[in-house]
């Protein structure tokens, strides 16, 4: 019997979702693909939750979307200081920057 188990696990497949933050590019790429380039200090630091929209269009349970707590996304919010500009237009001198919650979500730790 665990010998059948080990054989039914070995051989039964998962989808799974993932994404993949590697193959970063050297820094003239990078300068070439942004909008602005800045040096800046971060003055505060919040996490938001977002409601996971995705889940709501196509809810894997239809209560999700009238019963249950909707599903969110934890994002943080930095708000940064400009110090120096080094490209881009900026209308002022304090800019809201926001990622991921973790690396799992490609998330950046400033």
């Amino acid at each position: 019997m665990k010998i059948l188990f080990l054989i039914l696990i070995c051989f039964s497949t998962y989808a799974g979702l993932a994404c993949s933050c590697e193959g970063q590019n050297d820094v003239q790429t990078e300068y070439n693909s942004v909008d602005f380039v800045l040096i800046g200090k971060i003055t505060s630091v919040d996490t938001l939750f977002l409601v996971n929209s995705n889940q709501i269009k196509n809810p894997p349970d239809p209560r999700i979307v009238h019963e249950l707590n909707r599903p969110t996304i934890p994002v943080l919010k930095f708000s940064v200081q400009v110090l120096r500009k080094f490209k881009g237009t900026l209308t002022t001198n304090t800019i809201d920057v926001y990622t991921g919650f973790s690396g799992a979500s490609c998330g950046v730790r400033f």
